[in-house]
């Protein structure tokens, strides 16, 4: 099963890349992941990709500034935060930026893998439509 879909997950939490990567493969999806942002640059450079779901807190560049990066430069890339801190101004700071939707952890993985289904089957509506 494929679902078409490349999806980059940027945090520093290893086991939380892998768990992630590792039901989002089951679901027919293609992963990259990234420790961090810098590396994550490199990725979205060098592959289309369609959904970001990344963490905040991280070494080198945080995931604000991320955040910010991809809805000037890639607004096309359906952005997930997932955090474990979470406080009001950054749900504000998520909704202004254009974030698909924002996630405390422990994330849910069903509810992730039900948005990022949503959202592509969404993208296959808009294009649809378009032709």
């Amino acid at each position: 099963m494929s679902n078409n879909l490349n999806i980059l997950i940027v945090d520093d939490d290893k086991s939380n890349l892998l768990i992630l990567s590792s039901h989002l493969k089951k679901q027919g999806y293609t992963v990259f992941t990234s420790e961090h942002v810098i590396q994550a640059f490199e990725i979205i450079k060098y592959n289309v990709i369609d959904v970001v779901l990344t963490d905040i807190e991280m070494p080198y560049v945080n995931g604000i500034d991320f955040i910010i990066w991809l809805s000037k430069y890639k607004p096309e890339i359906q952005t997930i935060v997932m955090t474990g801190y979470g406080f009001d101004e950054l749900k504000e700071f998520s909704d202004e930026t254009g974030v698909l939707k924002y996630f405390e952890k422990p994330i849910d993985i069903n509810k992730i893998i039900a948005l990022i289904k949503e959202g592509s089957e969404k993208k296959v509506f808009l294009q649809k439509c378009q032709k």
